[in-house]
C-alpha cells in the first residue's frame, strides 16, 4: 500500500461535494465527516482509508485498510 506524504493538501472542492452528496444518499448510515473522508478518496482516486471504522467497508468503490 502506497501512502501519501503528510504534507499533501486534498482539497474539499464541487466534486467532493458532489461526491459527498451522493454517499450520504446512498448511503444513510454515512455521517457527514465520513462521507467526505470516503469523498476525498474516491475523488481523488486514492488506494484506500485508513481506518478502524467499518462503516468504509460497505462504499463501493473505496476499500478500507487497517491502521
Amino acid at each position: 500500500m502506497k501512502l501519501l506524504d503528510a504534507n499533501i493538501v486534498m482539497y474539499i472542492d464541487s466534486d467532493v461535494i458532489l461526491e459527498t452528496t451522493r454517499l450520504m444518499h446512498k448511503y444513510p448510515k454515512l455521517v457527514a465527516r465520513d462521507a467526505i473522508h470516503a469523498a476525498v478518496a474516491i475523488t481523488y482516486d486514492l488506494e484506500g482509508i485508513i481506518s478502524v471504522d467499518k462503516v468504509f467497508e460497505g462504499i463501493k468503490g473505496l476499500k478500507r485498510f487497517e491502521p
